[in-house]
């Protein structure tokens, strides 16, 4: 996957973040939409993270589902790390 497209994505997410009111900046999220749209791009299934100032915020959630509804891309389910190991451990 190349790097130009992850930025893109990502770049996509935080506009539309921003255009719905978000007001972190780009700096500041620029990791989470770059797992965010990696896991996109690569159809994974979840992205784990307890993160709900950015990369779980409601605004962030909409907007990465709008884009990729837009772009015809896979959306990941979002868990947090205790959801996560009461799974494994069931």
């Amino acid at each position: 996957m190349k790097r130009l497209l992850l930025v893109a994505l990502a770049q996509n997410y935080y506009a539309t973040y921003r255009e719905l009111g978000g007001s972190w900046g780009f700096k500041e999220m620029q990791n989470d939409l770059l797992i965010v749209a990696t896991a996109s791009l690569k159809q994974m299934d979840i992205v784990v993270s307890d993160d709900e100032s950015t990369m779980l915020s409601e605004l962030s959630l909409k907007s990465y589902q709008i884009v990729n509804q837009i772009l015809d891309l896979h959306s990941p389910k979002f868990m947090g790390y205790e959801d996560l190991k009461k799974k494994l451990l069931s």
